[in-house]
C-alpha cells in the first residue's frame, strides 16, 4: 500500500532530528577532548619547566659543591705528602680514609655535573674522525693500576685494519671508561675482561665482556635509567650514583649509535656499543 505524504514527512523529520542530536553529541565530545588536550598541554609545559629547573639546580649545586671539595683534597694531599709536621701512623691512616671519602664525593659530584651537561639544551658533541681502537687502548692503559690491584687482565680481539668513526673523542672515552670500569668493579679478583672490536655493515661494534656477577633479565630496563642501581652481591661495595650507564647510553645515542646488554646471573655480562662508521 502506498505511503502517504504525512508518513514520509514524519520519517524525514525524525531522521533529521537524530542527525542533529548526533552532531550535537559530537560537538560536545569534541569540546571535552579539546579541554583535556589543553589541560595535558599545560601539564607537559609545566613538567618541561620543572625538568629544566631541576637540571639547572643540579648543575649549579654540583659546581658549588665541587669547589670546596677540591680544596679539601688539596689540603689532604699536602698533609699526606709531608708538607706540614710529621704525622703519626694513626694520623696518616685517618687522613688516608678522609682522602678516600673525599675522592668518592668528587666522583659523585662529577657524575651529577656530567648528567646536567648532557641533559642541557646547550650540550654539543665535538665531532672528528677517530680510530676507536686507540681510544679503547688509552682507557685500558689508564685503568691498569686498578686492574693489577684486582688481579684482573684484559684480553683484546681487535682487527688489524682501523675502523674509523665520526665522534667526540672525549665523550666516547668516558663511555668506554665507564663500561670497562664497571666490568672490573662487578667481577671478582682474578677474572678476565674481553674487549672485542669488529666492523659491521655501517657500524663499528665494540663488545665488553666480563666474568662477573651478572644481571637478572628483569632488571635490564633499569640499567640505563637515571639514578637507578641494580642490586647484586657487589653493589654495596662498589657504590655509585646510578648515572654512569644513563649518560653512556645518552652519548652513544647522540652519536647515532646505541648500547645493548646480554647477561646471566653468575655468568657475566656483555655490553655491546655500536657507533656509525665514518
Amino acid at each position: 500500500m502506498a505511503r502517504n505524504n504525512t508518513e514520509v514527512r514524519n520519517e524525514s523529520h525524525d531522521a533529521i532530528e537524530q542527525l542533529e542530536n548526533q552532531i550535537e553529541r559530537l560537538i560536545l565530545e569534541q569540546r571535552a577532548l579539546n579541554k583535556r588536550a589543553s589541560s595535558l598541554q599545560r601539564r607537559n609545559l609545566r613538567l618541561e619547566e620543572l625538568n629544566k629547573l631541576k637540571n639547572e639546580f643540579i648543575a649549579v649545586a654540583s659546581h658549588q659543591l665541587r669547589t670546596p671539595a677540591t680544596g679539601v683534597k688539596q689540603y689532604l694531599g699536602l698533609l699526606l705528602e709531608g708538607y706540614a709536621d710529621a704525622l703519626t701512623p694513626s694520623q696518616t691512616l685517618f687522613l688516608e680514609k678522609a682522602d678516600e671519602s673525599n675522592n668518592r664525593q668528587l666522583r659523585i659530584i662529577d657524575d651529577l655535573l656530567q648528567v646536567a651537561r648532557i641533559d642541557s639544551e646547550s650540550f654539543k658533541l665535538h665531532m672528528s674522525t677517530l680510530e676507536i681502537k686507540k681510544i679503547i687502548e688509552k682507557v685500558v692503559e689508564d685503568l691498569q693500576d686498578k686492574l693489577k690491584s684486582r688481579n684482573q687482565k684484559i684480553v683484546y680481539q681487535l682487527p688489524d685494519k682501523p675502523i674509523p668513526v665520526r665522534g667526540d673523542s672525549e665523550r666516547l672515552r668516558m663511555v668506554f671508561e665507564n663500561l670497562i670500569d664497571n666490568a672490573s668493579n662487578y667481577s671478582p679478583s682474578g677474572t678476565t675482561i674481553t674487549i672485542k672490536l669488529r666492523p659491521s655493515k655501517n657500524s663499528a661494534v665494540i663488545e665488553i665482556k666480563d666474568e662477573g656477577v651478572g644481571i637478572n633479565r628483569q632488571d635490564f630496563p633499569k640499567l640505563f635509567q637515571k639514578f637507578s642501581r641494580v642490586p647484586n652481591p657487589l653493589s654495596v661495595e662498589v657504590g655509585g650514583t646510578g648515572l654512569g650507564l644513563y649518560w653512556a647510553l645518552k652519548i652513544a645515542t647522540l652519536h647515532g649509535g646505541g648500547i645493548k646488554v646480554q647477561s646471566r646471573i653468575d655468568k657475566g655480562s656483555t655490553f655491546t656499543v655500536s657507533l656509525p662508521r665514518a
